[in-house]
């Protein structure tokens, strides 16, 4: 969005609430998307002490992909 100069408080208080409204949202899907990452890191570094073609670590890969995919492939 473009915004005007602020010539009036009421103005200022428009653009101050709809900074803070959309704030809350920014905040709220950062906090999603970082307890997401959490566990890809987790899963990744599980998978990490595992030997490549073992049964757990394809366990381990599969579940990693599922949860990509679940998550609607954010990250």
């Amino acid at each position: 969005r473009k915004y005007v100069p602020i010539v009036s408080q009421e103005q200022r208080q428009r653009y101050e609430d709809d900074f803070n409204a959309e704030f809350d949202e920014y905040r709220r899907l950062h906090t999603q998307i970082d307890a997401e990452v959490k566990k890809f890191t987790k899963l990744q570094e599980q998978q990490k002490l595992l030997s490549p073609g073992s049964k757990e670590y394809l366990v381990k890969k599969v579940k990693t992909l599922v949860r990509g995919r679940d998550t609607g492939g954010i990250l």
